[in-house]
């Protein structure tokens, strides 16, 4: 086992799943900002306007690092972990066996309790 306890990979699964919601919400900012940018885009290209045009080359460096910042969410998004497996059954491939098999309170029931019940009938 590496040092690390139950309670730690739980709360790397919590702190993943952090992660992923704050990159959601920067996603979900950087899709309003991409709006902006093409409405400013239209409103730069309105040839009814003395000022039309004037903001080509800042628009199209708008454009460009947008683009770059999807790309770099998509990275990060594939960097942070995210299983739909449970933090024990994660811990028991790791282990070699389910971890909390060895903390029977975890589970409420114990391997002694298992045993008479299947003694009893029940």
């Amino acid at each position: 086992m590496t040092g690390k306890t139950f309670k730690d990979y739980l709360k790397e699964d919590s702190v993943d799943q952090d992660k992923h919601d704050a990159l959601n919400n920067i996603e979900m900012t950087l899709g309003a900002l991409e709006k902006e940018v093409l409405e400013l885009h239209r409103l730069d290209g309105d040839t009814d306007s003395s000022g039309v045009g004037d903001l080509t080359d800042q628009l199209t460096t708008m454009r460009k690092l947008v683009s770059g910042f999807k790309e770099v969410i998509g990275r990060s998004t594939n960097i942070v972990p995210m299983d739909d497996k449970p933090a024990d059954d994660k811990l028991s491939n790791m282990m070699g066996g389910n971890p909390l098999d060895s903390f029977p309170s975890i589970r409420g029931e114990s391997k002694d309790l298992d045993y008479l019940k299947k003694l009893a009938g029940i």
